[in-house]
């Protein structure tokens, strides 16, 4: 039939039962763009007839046109027809398949048979699809509850799709909001150093040796005997002196900079060491020539702040969605197989996080785009956090997490009181011990590792460990869509 080997050849056989299969071809004249096209070979599995009580159940290939091929019963069952998977390697999947061409009883049913003997119910119809967890909640009470986990699932799965999709809508005019952030960061680069040397308490000082030196008034601006130590200066050093200048020497640059960009988010190019001087007021009639304040080599902003467009990351981001979509495909047939030995409830838990967080996304960025349409000055700090919330979502989706995404996991403290939601996912990606970290990682990474019930279980502790402070925290989107889950998941005897 064809130039490759077959795989697999059944003939003549009785009462064999296959309880699961994986036939798998990689490449063709040793390149592999084949696999994604599913066309390596034509076929890879022949059943050539004469059985009696042949059952296959789970058979899944990769590469092959045909997943099954008999001749005798002119069938074949092509791969593209039941591909599971979004994204490489685009595996198939066969649930189940019985020859017994061989004996006259009846062993399968047609979908219109009648007979006593295909009048059987399956306690779930795994053909049953819900959009929505609306749509299974409203459905509930017509099926058993033992199927409340995979419809829930299967919703979910839908969900992820459906929220992807969203996202061209929302990008649609989501560029032109890149202005409003960087103005936002350029302006709040200045007031941050400045809290982070604050010439009392600031945890910048740590990183300089400080020169003081008091400026006298009536001698043209003589500067007194310099006093120099460890910065910050003390009251002593300063005395009653109003008019000084303070001198910075940076002793340890790494540590500086290091702190600016895990505190702050700001970048070494973005600070330049200058004078920075500031007048002192002078009663009437006197001598106040060269009287102020002068801080010496003292960080300031630069004009080379340059701000990574915060839209590189979602777009990142997404061109991993496929591998999450394949390891929730691959739960579902985990039990529709039969073969998930775990906690169902665990695999909603866990398989719930991406679609919460990306709806979450979504709301954000519609939202800054509708506020961006205000044109109202007191709008522009809820427009960055809106813009911030959707970037730092997508953060846990990357395969390597890059500087610029960092960067801007931090900007919301570098904006200050920005708010709560900004902030509360800063520090979910900012730790990779978090639930959503965790979860998200492995969901668009290493997905066979969800493939172990006992991981899955220990993720799903994880999920469910976050408290109603963090959750509500995360945004009102995902609020809503976890009080739904909340109802479908309730404690009941799924039987």
């Amino acid at each position: 039939m064809c130039n490759f080997s077959w795989a697999v050849i059944v003939e003549g056989v009785s009462n064999l039962s296959i309880a699961s299969a994986g036939l798998y071809s990689w490449f063709d004249n040793y390149v592999q763009p084949c696999v994604d096209t599913q066309n390596c070979q034509q076929r890879i599995f022949l059943n050539n007839g004469g059985n009696e009580g042949f059952r296959l159940f789970n058979l899944i290939t990769i590469g092959s046109v045909e997943m099954l091929s008999a001749p005798e019963d002119d069938l074949v069952i092509y791969a593209k027809e039941n591909t599971q998977a979004h994204s490489h390697p685009f595996w198939s999947m066969l649930a189940g398949y019985l020859d017994d061409g061989a004996n006259d009883e009846v062993l399968e049913c047609d979908d219109d048979e009648d007979s006593p003997a295909c009048n059987g119910t399956p306690l779930c119809d795994f053909s049953q699809d819900f959009a929505t967890l609306d749509e299974v909640q409203a459905a509930s009470g017509s099926f058993s509850p033992a199927c409340t986990d995979y419809y829930t699932i299967r919703a979910l799965e839908n969900m992820l799709q459906d929220t992807i999709g969203q996202f061209a809508s929302a990008d649609n005019g989501y560029d032109a909001l890149y202005g409003y952030y960087v103005e936002s960061v350029k302006n709040s680069v200045p007031t941050a150093l400045s809290s982070f040397m604050a010439i009392n308490n600031g945890p910048g000082n740590q990183y300089f040796t400080c020169t003081f030196q008091a400026i006298h008034s009536g001698t043209g601006g003589n500067l007194g005997r310099p006093i120099t130590h460890a910065c910050p200066m003390t009251i002593k050093d300063f005395g009653f002196n109003e008019a000084f200048t303070i001198t910075y020497a940076l002793n340890d640059e790494d540590g500086f900079f290091n702190a600016l960009e895990s505190q702050y988010g700001i970048e070494k190019d973005w600070v330049k060491f200058d004078t920075q001087y500031s007048p002192v007021s002078c009663p009437q009639g006197a001598n106040c020539f060269g009287q102020g304040v002068g801080f010496l080599n003292y960080p300031m902003a630069s004009n080379k702040i340059n701000v990574a467009n915060p839209k590189d990351t979602v777009t990142a981001a997404l061109a991993n969605m496929p591998s999450t979509q394949n390891s929730i495909a691959a739960r579902e047939a985990d039990i529709m197989g039969g073969q998930w030995t775990g906690s169902t409830s665990d695999i909603v838990s866990v398989v719930s996080m991406p679609v919460m967080m990306l709806q979450q996304a979504i709301d954000s960025m519609n939202n800054a785009k509708a506020l961006a349409k205000t044109q109202k000055a007191e709008d522009k700090k809820n427009l960055i956090i809106e813009i911030l919330s959707a970037v730092l979502i997508f953060i846990p989706f990357l395969d390597d997490i890059a500087p610029a995404a960092l960067a801007a996991a931090k900007i919301g403290t570098l904006l200050g009181d920005a708010g709560s939601l900004a902030i509360t996912i800063q520090e979910v990606v900012s730790d990779p011990s978090s639930a959503p970290m965790a979860i998200l990682g492995i969901l668009g990474g290493a997905g066979a590792t969800l493939s172990d019930a006992s991981n899955m279980a220990r993720l799903a502790s994880a999920r469910r460990g976050i408290s109603d402070g963090e959750i509500e925290g995360l945004g009102s989107k995902f609020k809503t869509f976890n009080d739904k889950l909340n109802v479908l998941e309730r404690p009941s005897c799924k039987f």
